[in-house]
């Protein structure tokens, strides 16, 4: 199971504009890695320079939507755009503390990131809607198989209106795909 990508969730700060010093935007390109601007789904991601070899995984900074924000979210004091996903608040509220190489680092509880993935993979849409639902089910998939498909339905019973109908209809694809 790898990654081409690190997802860095940002809570939406009260003041935007507040500066960091130095950027975020600035350490990155001191670090070799250069913004990269998607026209198909207006994201921004920091991708490595071409004069950075040994770097290989894709940079993207997220957030919850929240009430009025669809689209790709600039928080000018860090220097960064977030992008919007929908129900990010699920991750951000079920999280764990590991360390890498002495560093603690909050990632969401896997059971948690399974359940997203598998509600989420329904909610794809445009060109490669297909491929990025597969690739979110065989991430899950992956978590259920070894957590335990008593588990996440037990996660799952934690929520309830759209994102438990999304998880739903995820696990009725995901369990189909598991007889092919």
């Amino acid at each position: 199971f790898t990654t081409s990508d690190i997802d860095f969730s940002v809570v939406r700060p009260h003041d935007p504009y507040k500066t960091s010093n130095p950027s975020i935007d600035k350490i990155l390109k001191e670090l070799g890695y250069m913004p990269y601007f998607s026209n198909n789904d207006k994201a921004e991601k920091y991708i490595p320079a071409l004069e950075s070899p040994g770097k290989s995984l894709n940079i993207e900074f997220l957030c919850d939507p929240g009430r009025h924000t669809k689209e790709p979210y600039k928080i000018a004091g860090l220097g960064i755009v977030t992008i919007p996903i929908t129900h990010q608040r699920v991750l951000l509220r079920n999280t764990e503390i590991l360390y890498y190489k002495g560093i603690p680092v909050v990632v969401p509880r896997p059971g948690y990131w399974a359940l997203h993935k598998i509600a989420i993979s329904q909610l794809r849409k445009g060109k490669n809607a297909d491929l990025k639902m597969m690739k979110d089910l065989q991430g899950a998939y992956m978590v259920v198989k070894f957590l335990g498909e008593a588990e996440i339905l037990s996660i799952s019973r934690q929520f309830k209106g759209k994102f438990l109908r999304l998880f739903q209809k995820g696990w009725e694809v995901l369990k189909t795909l598991e007889r092919i």
